[in-house]
């Protein structure tokens, strides 16, 4: 088995057509039909996608050793710990796509939380804010977990939601549930720079729950120094006046 061969197998294991994987990595479909029939070579771009994009191998894709796919797991599963796939940018924009196939969350690097519960039909997923429309609740850079809502559950008005589009776009927003009135959910920002917006029923492929963040952003210890300075003078005050 050549390496072309190797590449084709991977296809497969992700469920992809030739048509799907050659957009994916940026070929047309003839060109990557022609690489994996031998007419081509696979290129060092093609195996550097695979590689950072799928999370596939070196050794097995260039050796033809060892398993197809990186073992990523963050950190291992411990006594109330549950592991969920942390999802990048790339692995977002084709989220849908990615559900279509069998054990893809195996696939993606695994964080390690406690509190997810242990009902294992839950499908949690992690992956990183990238806009500042939910500031000051959350900021780019900080990391959301979040669970898929099951088809019989509620949303909550004024809770943050991840709304999947079926066109595969995405947005974290605060929500106002307004299906049942006229089919439409009102989608809030915390940042009040940006503009409220409604959603119809039809636009919606999949909406799940933000439960947590993971943030890097601590409250700066001047802010600390000033509230406290500030009940330092009142204290002062009052005890002035008495």
């Amino acid at each position: 088995m050549n390496e072309r061969d190797r590449i084709r197998q991977v296809r497969r294991a992700l469920g992809l057509s030739q048509q799907q994987m050659g957009e994916l990595v940026g070929l047309k479909q003839g060109s990557y039909s022609d690489m994996e029939r031998g007419k081509a070579a696979p290129g060092l771009a093609l195996v550097r996608i695979l590689l950072e994009q799928f999370r596939v191998s070196p050794q097995f894709i260039l050796l033809g050793e060892g398993p197809m796919f990186l073992n990523t797991q963050l950190a291992p599963p411990a006594t109330g710990l549950r592991t969920c796939p942390l999802l990048g940018r790339e692995d977002m924009a084709q989220f849908l796509r990615l559900q279509q196939n069998e054990g893809w969350q195996h696939h993606l690097p695994q964080l390690a939380l406690p509190g997810l519960g242990e009902d294992a039909s839950h499908t949690w997923i992690a992956t990183e804010v990238t806009q500042d429309s939910m500031t000051p609740t959350l900021y780019p850079g900080d990391l959301v977990v979040c669970r898929l809502l099951r088809p019989q559950e509620t949303i909550l008005d004024n809770r943050i939601y991840m709304i999947i589009l079926k066109d595969g776009a995405w947005a974290i927003k605060r929500v106002l549930n307004r299906l049942e009135r006229d089919g439409t959910l009102l989608l809030k920002s915390d940042n009040q720079g940006h503009a409220t917006y409604s959603l119809p029923r039809s636009a919606i492929a999949q909406v799940l729950a933000v439960h947590r963040r993971l943030t890097a952003k601590l409250q700066g210890p001047e802010d600390v120094y000033d509230r406290l300075n500030a009940l330092e003078q009142a204290v002062w005050d009052l005890q002035k006046r008495s």
